[in-house]
């Protein structure tokens, strides 16, 4: 289960180093060709227009050039890895730009779902503590944690809805009346004993709404679509995109050309 909480980037370099970089910086060089970032779009549902793949390529650059990639246990990152997290955080910034992301550092990969200790101050002065083992996780000023998934579909999951939280935080927060109203709609729904085209996970609180139906928008598009419409609106006025209007059950291309 995907979590979300805030502390400081010194806590992680605390936590996690020494850890294997795939570089001397952590940083990774820039795939700078068709093919490997064809590769990457293509295993996403839906396709993109020639233009979009273009702005999209040059974003997903931009972000590789600019922030730093670590493997926690000993993960080595490959281009292939920091490529794909790249192309989800280009999607997510796709209207905005890269610059989004300008208040971290860089990513932090971990090969399997990893633990970490838990400490609350209750208002009674208590001190709880427990271990908390989670896919992935995002700090406000302190870097992106994502676990590797082995299946496609899990593994972008993770990566959109961290990264989704930085977008959140980044345009100071999305909510608005049609967020509360499918925030509401969903609550109901679940209530009444109805299913939610996404994780009900999501009603942990506004902020893993936000994350959790980013993954919906991307991945399962058509179904945000006929759940909520505004929603799914919403999402496209923040990204730029609109990948129900190409989602593909299957077909031979990523992308289409322009109409």
């Amino acid at each position: 289960m995907i979590r979300f909480w805030r502390a400081t980037f010194g806590a992680v370099r605390r936590a996690l180093f020494p850890s294997r970089q795939q570089t001397d910086d952590g940083r990774l060089p820039s795939a700078e060709n068709d093919t490997f970032w064809r590769t990457i779009a293509a295993s996403l549902p839906f396709a993109v227009t020639t233009n979009e793949f273009d702005r999209l390529q040059r974003l997903a650059e931009t972000f590789l050039h600019e922030k730093r990639f670590w493997g926690a246990q000993g993960f080595a990152i490959t281009a292939e890895i920091a490529g794909t997290v790249a192309w989800g955080a280009a999607l997510l910034a796709y209207r905005h730009g890269v610059a989004l992301y300008r208040d971290f550092v860089g990513v932090i990969l971990y090969p399997a779902p990893f633990r970490v200790r838990r400490h609350l101050h209750t208002e009674t002065g208590v001190e709880i503590e427990w271990d908390d083992t989670l896919d992935g996780e995002t700090w406000e000023q302190g870097p992106v944690l994502v676990t590797w998934q082995p299946d496609p579909t899990e593994r972008w999951a993770v990566i959109l809805h961290e990264l989704a939280h930085r977008i959140d935080f980044a345009l100071d927060g999305i909510w608005n009346r049609h967020w509360e109203a499918a925030w509401e709609t969903a609550r109901r729904e679940v209530r009444q004993g109805g299913t939610l085209p996404f994780d009900d996970y999501a009603l942990t609180d506004p902020a893993e709404f936000v994350a959790v139906s980013a993954e919906a928008f991307f991945l399962t598009p058509a179904n945000l679509k006929s759940w909520d419409e505004r929603l799914y609106l919403e999402w496209s006025r923040v990204t730029g995109l609109d990948p129900a209007r190409t989602h593909l059950s299957s077909g031979p291309s990523f992308y289409r050309e322009e109409e």
